[in-house]
């Protein structure tokens, strides 16, 4: 007999009070395997920013005084290149 059908027979056979409380339970674990499910995805984000921003690359225009502004710099470099 499976897990599932020997749960079932056995949930029969309780009284409708337990039965009620095996179903909050069930509702337990499964709330909490949601949460361990989100906190697993936030310490997979956090380990990712970490790694993207200890790479060497990022930052590298930091101290570009031409690109403080990025809408503005692609309309000037747009305006050099269509303006031949």
């Amino acid at each position: 007999m499976s897990s599932e059908s020997l749960v079932i027979e056995k949930l029969k056979m309780l009284s409708p009070e337990r039965q009620q409380e095996v179903l909050d339970f069930i509702e337990f674990l499964q709330q909490k395997d949601q949460s361990q499910a989100a906190d697993d995805q936030t310490a997979q984000l956090d380990n990712f920013k970490s790694d993207w921003i200890s790479d060497p690359f990022f930052g590298i225009w930091r101290d570009r005084e031409d690109l403080e502004d990025s809408a503005t710099w692609v309309r000037q470099i747009r305006q050099q290149h269509w303006n031949r």
